[in-house]
């Protein structure tokens, strides 16, 4: 019998207090691994901070559309907004993630592969930031089925976990496990002050997945991000839970 247990996270955006926090949950969870799916920058003050936890806690990385711009220095995040309030927020927080970020740890970004594809316990597992289409592709839960069918079919894998919308969602989708494990920089619009992360149990070929509110020193980021003069819209969200910024990108459903 082959059995693994991972946790896997999304988005810690600049907030090394809840990303430390992902690590320490997901061990004392028994997960084996540790991976991150990306977006290591944006919405908090100190993206620098994020480094020695990866590092200390061995946690897999993929490319997010944040690292690789950071690790390019783009002219911008690359998100994929498309509306002129989300772009100015989101232009704002990324002048800020790209002055701020040390060179040595946006050439390690630079390294990183914008997807993994692993076998394990015998599952083909596909780690992705967006979605197998696209790094900035928003897989919302609400889209229309064929438009999820359209993403596993492009993938092929039997788990594909994903994050970049920042919602958290589990379905399974013509035989395939999907897992939108959410993100660890902000709450999920739900009123709340956790993030989500995902626990992945694969064995002899089968897996299933349980997503993880966790409870993490908001109150520390948060004075970490007055104490930046970030706007305190960033700070609203992390403190209420409820998003003020880049909200015209949800769907209706959402």
């Amino acid at each position: 019998m082959t059995r693994k247990r991972l946790g896997i996270c999304g988005g810690p955006y600049a907030n090394p207090y809840s990303l430390r926090a992902f690590a320490a949950d997901a061990r004392a969870r028994g997960c084996d691994e540790l991976f991150c799916l990306g977006d290591l920058g944006g919405f908090g003050a100190d993206i620098n901070a994020l480094w020695p936890i990866l590092a200390e806690e061995g946690i897999v990385c993929v490319a997010g559309n944040y690292d690789v711009a950071i690790a390019r220095a783009d002219p911008d995040c690359g998100c994929g907004y498309r509306d002129p309030t989300d772009n100015a927020f989101a232009q704002l927080i990324y002048d800020h993630t790209l002055a701020t970020c040390d060179r040595d740890f946006a050439a390690w970004m630079a390294t990183l592969p914008t997807e993994r594809r692993v076998k394990v316990a015998g599952c083909d597992l596909h780690l992705v930031h967006g979605s197998p289409l696209a790094l900035n592709d928003f897989w919302w839960e609400s889209l229309p089925e064929e438009e999820h069918r359209a993403r596993v079919e492009a993938s092929g894998a039997d788990v594909i976990c994903c994050t970049h919308s920042g919602l958290p969602w589990r379905r399974r989708i013509d035989g395939t496990l999907v897992v939108n494990v959410g993100v660890l920089g902000k709450p999920a619009n739900d009123g709340t002050n956790r993030v989500w992360y995902a626990v992945v149990d694969l064995e002899d070929g089968r897996a299933d997945a349980t997503l993880v509110a966790l409870d993490y020193d908001w109150k520390a980021q948060a004075a970490s991000m007055r104490a930046a003069g970030l706007p305190e819209a960033f700070v609203e969200t992390i403190e209420t839970g409820w998003w003020t910024t880049c909200i015209e990108v949800l769907p209706p459903a959402e």
